[in-house]
């Protein structure tokens, strides 16, 4: 599913689309999404996906779908406790770290769909988040 939404971005962003390849590839990763039973597993991967699924239904002019798409991401992250720093898991630095960035990738993506259409955010509010800033560390740690 994610790597279909990373493609279909990458096809609209072409904007020559003639053949209807970003079509395909968007409704490709959603019934991807729907086959990996995307409502019953929750993953980083599963987050990330409906983030950018989510996105790109707003730039193909369909924001309703977006909203829900990104609602989904908001609530699978919590369902991982992304927006906890948890300090007793047993997780390497990278792990964490990545737990991290596609945290605040969600806040922005919800941060900013919340101000272009006028709707509440839909992210906990600053009590029940602790998690860190992401860290400048090289990939490879």
């Amino acid at each position: 599913m994610l790597s279909h939404a990373i493609i279909a971005l990458g096809a609209w962003s072409l904007n020559n689309d003639q053949i209807g390849l970003e079509d395909y590839l968007y409704r490709r990763a959603l019934t991807l999404g729907q086959e990996e039973s995307v409502f019953e597993a929750a993953s980083l991967t599963s987050v990330q996906a409906l983030i950018l699924l989510s996105n790109l239904s707003q730039k193909r002019n369909s924001p309703n779908t977006g909203w829900n798409l990104l609602g989904l991401g908001v609530r699978t992250a919590l369902s991982l406790a992304l927006h906890r720093e948890l300090p007793h898991w047993n997780i390497t630095l990278i792990e964490r770290e990545t737990r991290r960035r596609v945290w605040w990738g969600l806040y922005i993506f919800d941060s900013g769909a919340s101000t272009t259409f006028g709707r509440a955010i839909m992210l906990p509010d600053q009590e029940t988040m602790d998690v860190h800033p992401v860290l400048n560390i090289h990939d490879e740690v």
